[in-house]
């Protein structure tokens, strides 16, 4: 173990306040005026929920929902056989088609959900679109939806506010057009129907793919793989922006806080939201430049260290014992060392000669 973190914090005091995390009070609950199932993280979401949409403003949105694994004793859990997890958490959210930035969100609780005040007379699926971009309505955005929140009547409400949408569409909604629904298509045939400013058409690759669209027509366009076939423009469209569904879900993967086994559900909400945190900031600091993921934490753990009070080792001299955060990258913890006239220059290892082993390791520049 690297002597880095006891100069921030004792082995002790981190279990200890592990233990005691809470984030609301129990002594002032009131069932009548509270949310049951969310109160002991409540605070935390909403003042997350407020953060992430005053401190940037997204380009083009997608509704997704992400499933937080969990399988212990929890009355709302989700079991969802297509994702990998299975069992967890349901949470509707709202990213940023390119970088995948969460913009908003709703934790699902089943029956008791909490889906805002603003739409009580839709449907379910409609009144979380409705809800988590309520803010962005009436600026010209454009939202990409999958086939469970889209129909035709939300695509009217929304156009009402001067919102786009784009999205895949189940066959069996409400005012879905029979004749597209009926027609029986070859592969790489189409069928659209117009009405006002909605386009819905179906379109016959390996299966019938049904698509609702606000300012696409049913035009083709050539697309090159294993030779020249053509597809709509509605479908090559819809397929680049919800590529932010994969690329929100794969960085909160990389170097996750939520461990897979916790006894209490809200610390491992909290946890998941704190990896929310880092990714939102991550997007924001990447405007500035390139960096890459782990670069960025390990600046930001040294820059949070050094808030805590953590005076960084001296440079001159030996190596120091107390290695910096970027040196956390391997078994030994080797840092660069200038070079020398010898071929194979030999330094100690700082970590094992401190705990009194002899190990070497051989660095070569």
């Amino acid at each position: 173990m690297t002597p880095y973190f006891s100069q921030i914090m004792t082995e002790k005091r981190f279990h200890l306040l592990l233990k005691f995390l809470h984030f609301a009070d129990n002594s002032k609950f009131d069932p009548d005026q509270h949310q049951k199932k969310l109160y002991k993280i409540q605070p935390i979401l909403n003042h997350l929920k407020s953060k992430f949409s005053s401190i940037y403003t997204p380009e083009q949105c997608i509704c997704v929902e992400s499933l937080l694994f969990w399988k212990g004793q929890l009355c709302w859990i989700q079991y969802i056989p297509s994702n990998q997890s299975r069992f967890g958490v349901k949470i509707y959210k709202r990213c940023e088609s390119s970088t995948g930035y969460v913009w908003n969100f709703i934790v699902y609780t089943g029956m008791d959900t909490i889906y805002g005040q603003r739409h009580p007379g839709e449907q379910i699926s409609s009144r979380i679109v409705l809800e988590v971009a309520h803010d962005l309505f009436d600026r010209g955005y454009c939202l990409y939806l999958d086939n469970w929140y889209t129909s035709p009547n939300l695509v009217d409400t929304l156009c009402t506010r001067k919102t786009d949408v784009v999205g895949t569409m189940r066959t069996n909604r409400k005012k879905f057009p029979d004749f597209v629904k009926r027609a029986r298509l070859k592969k790489g045939e189409t069928v659209a129907a117009f009405h006002k400013k909605q386009m819905i058409m179906k379109w016959k690759d390996k299966r019938d793919v049904t698509l609702i669209s606000t300012f696409h027509d049913d035009s083709m366009e050539n697309v090159t793989r294993q030779g020249v076939i053509q597809k709509p423009s509605v479908i090559l469209d819809y397929n680049k922006n919800t590529g932010g569904v994969d690329r929100n879900d794969g960085q909160l993967q990389s170097y996750k806080l939520a461990q897979e086994r916790l006894k209490k559900y809200y610390q491992k909400m909290f946890r998941y939201l704190l990896d929310v945190v880092r990714l939102n900031a991550f997007i924001i600091y990447k405007k500035g430049g390139s960096i890459c993921m782990l670069d960025f934490l390990l600046t930001l753990a040294e820059s949070l260290s050094s808030m805590a009070g953590v005076v960084e080792p001296a440079t001159r001299g030996r190596p120091s014992k107390s290695p910096k955060p970027s040196r956390l990258l391997g078994c030994c913890f080797p840092d660069m060392v200038p070079g020398t006239s010898k071929k194979k220059p030999i330094r100690r290892c700082v970590v094992f000669w401190a705990n009194g082993k002899r190990k070497v390791i051989i660095l070569v520049f």
